[in-house]
């Protein structure tokens, strides 16, 4: 019931915040389209009047909070269209882009942590994968992967599986970093622990000693990382979606910033907000199922 809380209080949190913050910037969308289409000064506060865009921000701001208990993220200024509608039509391909470059993110990741701990030349390949994709923003490793691919595959669409490649790439290179090292560190700290030493003077095969008693223990902190990941790779969409030209609600978000389009940048943000403490309560939830110190302390706490 505590973790339903907060995660409430940080949806209102984001929401609020982004709420005030977006009006402390001076214009907007609807005003600057109307002075683009030659509207006069009286026009303009004409139509920011019907809008409700002359109230003060607090009545602005719980007539908007009201709209959300209602189902209601308001209206695009630019488009004139629910702001529901437009998340709707975009969400698709970007929630497919994150879902398949975490998936590479995890498995790369994973393995390269694995890797890291090995001896010798693996250990070394490992060790700097990792780093490079520490090392490497987003940015840099997508117009990398543009210029190897020097047209060889289409990126830009969505109805071709090969276009999902390149973003996908670049996106799960971006993620795998954190969890490559969240995975290497774990394994170091696990592996020198009693129970670990018990099976080694038992004779076990150290592949076995590995998959079933290291990587037990090792990778259940992976998972609020894969989480953050999961949240961080959406971030990363405005880029890639601008990147590689695709069509999405990162490149949504960054016309709307752009355009001053208050309404869709609050829904997008509400989305997103949405997204990663679901996916934290998720998390939470599967690492007390897996781990039963972690309800032994909840038990003793309560």
């Amino acid at each position: 019931m505590n973790r339903l809380f907060f995660a409430i209080l940080t949806v209102w949190l984001a929401v609020t915040v982004t709420f005030f913050l977006l009006r402390l910037i001076p214009g907007d969308a609807l005003s600057a389209q109307l002075e683009l289409g030659g509207a006069s000064s009286d026009e303009i506060a004409q139509a920011r009047a019907q809008m409700g865009l002359d109230d003060p921000p607090i009545t602005q701001y719980f007539r908007y909070i009201g709209g959300l208990l209602t189902g209601d993220l308001g209206y695009s200024l630019l488009r004139l269209i629910p702001v529901s509608d437009l998340i709707l039509g975009r969400i698709l391909p970007t929630a497919l882009l994150a879902l398949f470059s975490i998936c590479l993110a995890v498995i790369w990741g994973v393995g390269t942590g694995i890797l890291a701990t090995s001896s010798g030349f693996l250990g070394i390949l490992g060790r700097g994968m990792m780093t490079l994709s520490l090392a490497m923003p987003l940015y840099w490793t997508g117009t990398l992967l543009i210029i190897l691919n020097a047209g060889a595959l289409p990126y830009s669409g969505v109805d071709d599986w090969r276009a999902w490649l390149l973003p996908v790439i670049a996106l799960g290179f971006t993620g795998m970093g954190s969890i490559s090292r969240i995975t290497y560190a774990n394994i170091q700290a696990v592996k020198n622990m009693p129970f670990v030493m018990v099976a080694r003077s038992k004779g076990l095969h150290p592949r076995t000693i590995m998959r079933r008693h290291v990587l037990r223990v090792a990778l259940l902190p992976v998972l609020p990382v894969i989480s953050t990941q999961f949240g961080l790779l959406l971030g990363g969409a405005v880029i890639t979606e601008s990147l590689f030209v695709r069509v999405g609600l990162g490149k949504l978000l960054l016309d709307s910033v752009i355009a001053q389009d208050y309404p869709v940048v609050q829904g997008l943000v509400i989305l997103s907000a949405v997204v990663i403490t679901s996916l934290s309560l998720l998390t939470d939830l599967i690492a007390h199922l897996a781990d039963p110190r972690l309800r032994w302390m909840d038990n003793n706490h309560l």
